[in-house]
């Protein structure tokens, strides 16, 4: 089975990492493919928008993606946003929570209609805020449609003049993302 895995990356320590890594080899030696981003995905890309692009379209390309939750990830939500984004646009996706609580999470934050207006907008404003994990939701169910699928969708950083001074430090994080997807799209 060829399974994407999601686990935190930047909200990772020694403990989480033990267990993933027990995890991701336990299933590779059931005879699973995994693609586990903290070890397959280059993390130096300056900005993100390479392991943005890398770890949707792995996400686009296999059937399952695995999960191990926590709750205050960015990344995680990110990631989740694109992948439940195909699953309402009809492709084929089996989602499994090995670490935290999946429905919990549904219940949350996947809303049938959020990601119909999503989906159908022309245009999407994001008012971005570091702490908003439905806003990192958002933010990857409109990336996947515009960067893997190709959709043409105008996204305005809606409080850009907020970050001007991250923005122009550069670096790797959603706000660099949002900025390169309001400049782009």
């Amino acid at each position: 089975m060829n399974i994407f895995f999601i686990s935190p990356v930047r909200k990772s320590n020694p403990e989480i990492e033990k267990w993933c890594k027990k995890y991701v080899a336990g299933m590779e030696k059931a005879g699973h493919k995994i693609h586990w981003p903290i070890r397959d995905t280059d993390q130096t890309d300056p900005v993100g928008i390479r392991i943005c692009d890398t770890n949707l379209g792995q996400i686009f390309a296999r059937p399952v993606v695995n999960v191990y939750y926590l709750p205050d990830s960015t990344g995680i939500h990110f990631d989740l946003g694109a992948v439940y984004m195909l699953k309402f646009l009809g492709y084929e996706k089996e989602v499994v929570f090995v670490k935290g609580n999946q429905d919990e999470f549904e219940a949350k934050y996947v809303s049938r209609k959020i990601l119909e207006i999503i989906s159908e907008a022309k245009r999407i404003s994001i008012r971005y805020d570091e702490n908003d994990m439905a806003l990192h939701f958002i933010l990857g169910a409109a990336y996947v449609l515009i960067r893997i699928l190709g959709r043409k969708k105008e996204v305005v950083f809606a409080n850009s003049h907020d970050f001007r001074e991250e923005i122009a430090k550069g670096g790797k994080s959603y706000i660099q993302v949002l900025n390169y997807l309001d400049r782009t799209t």
